[in-house]
């Protein structure tokens, strides 16, 4: 409403109880564009304006229930006020200036030329409210790009800080690792070693974060080849659906052909996983969740005023949506912060998103959310096309298949639901637990129908050797399968000594 031929929208109420003179203002006004409602006095003015859709008042000073000055007042009162011209069929000149200081943008008095200056004075009124409407929202603008520039700067300090730590702290744990595996050839007591285990064990879990970590600060090692995003997105979805609560329902939507992107494939999924694991914590009592893949034009201007690195082109749209318990404007402001997380402490890191933000700006892209509580959740990757051709990968994946049921035993929820899937895929039942502890009860409840048991070495509240003397004990023919990203030898040794 800020332009002349949005004059048609500007509505104007007419305070007025002469009901054949405010018809002819009415008239007059009409003529120049805008749109009139009537009010024959102040009670019915103030009820009006409370109701809405109202832009501006032109008010008769001497009205039969209130004078103008007294709806003025009631509306600032009542935080409803508009702008407004006062009429009158008097001059007064100390009113004229009462009535001014109260906002008014004309005084004018009902005289031989009032309906000559009548539609000059309400033009100069949609002028002002329009350059006033322009000014705040080009104040507007500016504050939103100020608080992006501060995002972006404060993102930028945090990974820089990040990856010198993540740096640091790698040095730091290969030292602590070495001098352990050292230590590890001494002759030791069963005490000592047992110390020992956790001084290995820890330092795998810290170096697992530093990983995190250089992901977010965009100092990971990652490859580069031609991606299939419907792909990517395909796979993951399958990873979720074999591991999610059935009452969570995964839809995709793509157009056909989107073009390929230049990227590291395993990272995008990784990054694809976390978004969908946590849209699922978000839906604990089922949902929907949507990965839709589409393509867009990011033109000079979008690419200027965006936080991220980007050059105009066309990029492809990863959208995922879920219809989850939301996020509020002081969370979302900090979602990509590293270990920022709203779980309860021990279940999560808070780096899950910091290590998607990094990816995206691997890969030259842009990551955007929007979510409102109690409706859901958006987020948006946006990754710079390629022209290359997708190169098919020629690993044989057929794999021999089997029946069964499997407890899995993992504290990385990545981890169970890639491993449950692909098990599932071949025909197993899968029981899923997620540290040592959980392994054992749900073995005690269920041992009769497991056949075989996989089992991490490295989780919190129970370890992997713990587990499973305690699993042996419980049925000492149970098959278990070791998967670890971390084992001592000498620890396998044992194990495999224990069957």
């Amino acid at each position: 409403m800020t332009e002349p031929d949005n004059r048609a929208k500007f509505r104007i109420l007419i305070v007025e109880d002469d009901e054949s003179l405010q018809e002819i203002i009415n008239s007059a006004i009409t003529k120049s564009g805008y749109s009139t409602l009537g009010a024959a006095n102040g009670a019915e003015a103030v009820a009006m304006v409370g109701a809405g859709g109202i832009d501006a008042l032109l008010i008769d000073q001497n009205l039969p229930d209130m004078k103008g000055r007294e709806i003025i007042e009631s509306l600032i009162a009542s935080g409803t006020a508009l702008p407004f011209i006062v009429m009158t069929g008097q001059g007064d000149e100390r009113l004229a200036v009462e009535m001014m200081r109260l906002g008014a943008t004309d005084y004018l008095a009902k005289d031989m030329d009032f309906l000559d200056i009548l539609p000059v004075a309400i033009d100069r009124l949609f002028k002002s409210v329009a350059t006033e409407r322009a000014l705040r929202e080009s104040d507007a603008d500016r504050e939103k790009l100020r608080e992006q520039l501060y995002q972006t700067r404060k993102m930028e300090a945090i990974g820089q800080l990040a990856g010198g730590i993540a740096h640091d702290f790698n040095n730091l744990l290969g030292g602590i690792i070495g001098g352990a595996e050292l230590l590890n050839l001494e002759p030791l007591s069963e005490n000592g070693r047992q110390m020992l285990d956790l001084i290995i064990k820890a330092a795998e879990r810290a170096a697992s974060l530093t990983d995190k970590l250089l992901a977010f600060s965009r100092k990971r090692i990652h490859s580069n080849t031609t991606v299939d995003c419907l792909k990517i997105i395909n796979e993951t979805v399958e990873l979720l659906r074999h591991t999610i609560d059935r009452n969570i329902n995964i839809t995709v939507d793509s157009l056909p052909n989107v073009p390929a992107i230049n990227g590291d494939a395993s990272q995008l999924q990784n990054s694809l996983m976390n978004i969908g694991i946590n849209a699922t914590h978000a839906m604990p009592n089922g949902g929907n969740l949507n990965f839709s893949l589409d393509t867009i034009k990011l033109d000079e201007d979008y690419c200027t005023a965006s936080p991220f690195t980007l050059k105009p082109g066309l990029f492809v749209d990863i959208s995922i949506s879920d219809t989850g318990c939301g996020m509020s404007p002081e969370v979302l402001s900090r979602i990509f912060e590293p270990f920022f997380t709203t779980k309860e402490q021990g279940k999560g890191t808070g780096l899950g998103l910091s290590a998607v933000y990094g990816t995206v700006q691997d890969h030259g892209g842009a990551i955007t959310i929007y979510s409102e509580v109690g409706v859901g959740t958006v987020f948006h990757l946006y990754l710079p096309t390629s022209n290359e051709p997708v190169v098919e990968s020629l690993i044989n994946r057929n794999y021999p298949t089997g029946t069964g049921t499997i407890l899995i035993i993992d504290d990385d929820e990545l981890i169970r639901c890639t491993a449950s899937a692909l098990l599932q895929s071949l025909g197993y039942s899968i029981i899923l637990a997620e540290n040592g502890l959980d392994g054992v009860n749900k073995f005690k409840e269920m041992q009769l129908s497991i056949n075989l048991i996989i089992l991490d070495m490295i989780m919190p509240e129970m370890g992997g050797k713990e587990a499973f003397t305690k699993l042996r004990e419980i049925n000492p023919e149970i098959p278990v399968v070791i998967a670890s990203g971390f084992s001592k030898p000498e620890e396998m040794t044992s194990l495999k000594e224990q069957g």
